[in-house]
């Protein structure tokens, strides 16, 4: 996805602030509006996770048969201060197409964590276009980048003016890859088991297993020792190539 506006900085300790842009869907390039935190993190996790189920190969023997790599997710947490104990000098900017960037810091300045609050998520949530769906989103932070979907988000409260209005919260926000549509049916054409690919044996790969990932039938090894022409399919030689043919189902 093109990006074509010009990066905004605000100056923290000569670091810029970590930003969340908010754009209609995947192919969009221009967003709807972006955020800027109130304090840049101290620090962020992602989560990366491959999925296997359980095959039989051989009598009750089974193997770890992989499945599907899941998209991975990003935790980051965002703390929101109404206190007036440490106030960025950055005020609302924009996008050099015209499109509004707002500050945390001056959307809680003498007042309280939770209008914000609700407004930022209120964005992140609001269902958009045709599609019927919150926007998709993108978090900067100088070289790192991740794009993908909102797929939860915590709040919590922990102090509060004398009324009970909240004036200092965090925002725990779970981001989940996602890939354009264009992007995803690229990926299967290339992969494509309707094609015939080579594949180089490494390390602990097995017939079952190869033919598990690529045709996801176990049972198709035996097509495959005949096709290869091994007389062995249990000692496959480490750096071989094996064909993989088409599927006709």
């Amino acid at each position: 996805m093109a990006i074509s506006y010009t990066r905004v900085n605000n100056p923290q300790d000569g670091l810029d602030k970590l930003r969340i842009d908010i754009y209609p869907n995947e192919t969009a390039s221009t967003p709807d509006v972006g955020y800027l935190a109130m304090y840049n993190p101290t620090g962020f996790s992602q989560e990366f996770k491959n999925v296997y189920d359980k095959a039989k190969v051989s009598g009750n023997q089974e193997v770890n048969v992989f499945k599907h790599i899941e998209a991975p997710t990003l935790n980051i947490e965002l703390l929101l201060d109404a206190t007036g104990a440490s106030i960025s000098k950055q005020s609302k900017a924009s996008f050099n197409n015209g499109s509004t960037v707002y500050d945390l810091t001056e959307m809680v300045r003498g007042f309280n964590t939770f209008d914000a609050i609700c407004i930022f998520l209120d964005d992140l949530n609001s269902v958009k276009g045709e599609e019927h769906k919150p926007g998709f989103v993108e978090v900067s932070w100088g070289h790192f980048i991740f794009r993908g979907i909102l797929e939860s988000a915590k709040v919590s409260h922990t102090l509060f003016k004398p009324n009970g209005v909240p004036i200092r919260s965090k925002v725990n926000c779970t981001f989940k890859s996602q890939k354009s549509l264009e992007e995803q049916q690229a990926e299967t054409k290339k992969n494509s088991p309707d094609l015939t690919r080579f594949k180089m044996v490494k390390g602990e790969d097995t017939l079952p297993l190869i033919a598990n990932d690529v045709y996801e039938d176990p049972s198709f090894y035996l097509e495959l020792a005949r096709i290869n022409k091994l007389n062995n399919f249990r000692a496959l030689r480490n750096g071989s190539k094996l064909r993989l043919p088409p599927v006709k189902k």
